[in-house]
């Protein structure tokens, strides 16, 4: 079993609890002109406050007209919060940022409720971005990976086990892959299975008087769902799947993974019956 490729790009996250973070980007320039940028994040409770500043060549904090886009997603690239807005230069107000002294910055609030849950980095973070467009001149972005995110829920497949049922169940030999496999709720899963039909008996007799088998696949373990089976040599999405008598097929099981948390082995069953 293997968890269906997903496009891993970090872009954007803040889920930091009790905590005050400062960044800064600079792309170098003239003074009086935005050319850095700087993002402070600050938790108080359930409430996040975002303070970005915009600074000259000289280090000044300055206001300017422009697009603010804020976002926050998961190591897969996933967005879990977004947040855009036109500023003018009256946006940007006075605020005491290190207890004694003040600087000059937009600020908004959101809190933890807009947040989703997500697939963290390795150390638990995501990664949030900012990006400032000028009317005129370069954006401005600023990214960190430096925040903890919310978790969905661990999927952990221990083993995968698929049984046979059916009034010609004995006839098909079943083979598929029994990895171990870690993944979250909402991924899909891709389950490779092989199917092959023996129906030769003595002297070449067939055993059943039938041109095939209809197999029909379902999951038995709880909150996982089979919303595809492909067929990889046609890409056709068939169910039940058709069996000729004395032939092997290869498929692949598309299954979606539950809401909660899970660990333990996945297991399917596949019912078997001459086709009509």
């Amino acid at each position: 079993m293997k968890l269906i490729p997903v496009i891993f790009v970090a872009l954007l996250i803040v889920a930091a609890i009790a905590a005050t973070y400062l960044f800064y980007s600079s792309n170098g320039g003239n003074a009086g002109t935005p050319e850095g940028i700087s993002v402070l994040i600050r938790t108080t409770g359930s409430n996040y406050s975002v303070y970005v500043g915009l600074k000259d060549s000289a280090g000044n904090f300055v206001s300017s007209a422009g697009n603010l886009n804020f976002a926050v997603a998961d190591s897969r690239g996933q967005r879990l919060f977004s947040y855009a807005r036109h500023l003018i230069g009256a946006d940007f107000k006075q605020y005491r940022i290190d207890g004694s002294s003040t600087s000059l910055r937009y600020s908004f609030n959101f809190s933890e409720a807009e947040l989703k849950p997500g697939v963290p980095l390795q150390n638990g973070s995501g990664v949030a971005q900012v990006i400032f467009t000028p009317p005129h001149g370069s954006a401005l972005r600023l990214s960190t990976a430096s925040l903890t995110i919310k978790a969905l829920p661990k999927i952990s497949i221990e083993s995968v086990n698929i049984s046979k049922v059916g009034s010609v169940g004995a006839y098909v030999t079943i083979a598929w892959s029994r990895f171990t496999l870690t993944a979250y709720s909402g991924d899909l899963l891709a389950e490779n299975v092989s199917l092959f039909f023996f129906n030769v008996g003595d002297e070449g007799m067939p055993l059943l008087n039938v041109l095939g088998i209809d197999c029909l696949f379902s999951v038995n373990t709880t909150g996982f769902q089979l919303v595809a089976v492909f067929h990889p040599d046609t890409k056709l999405n068939a169910s039940p799947v058709f069996l000729v008598s004395n032939a092997r097929i290869a498929i692949t099981l598309i299954l979606k993974t539950p809401s909660h948390g899970y660990s333990g082995p996945l297991i399917m069953q596949v019912s078997m019956e001459p086709a009509s």
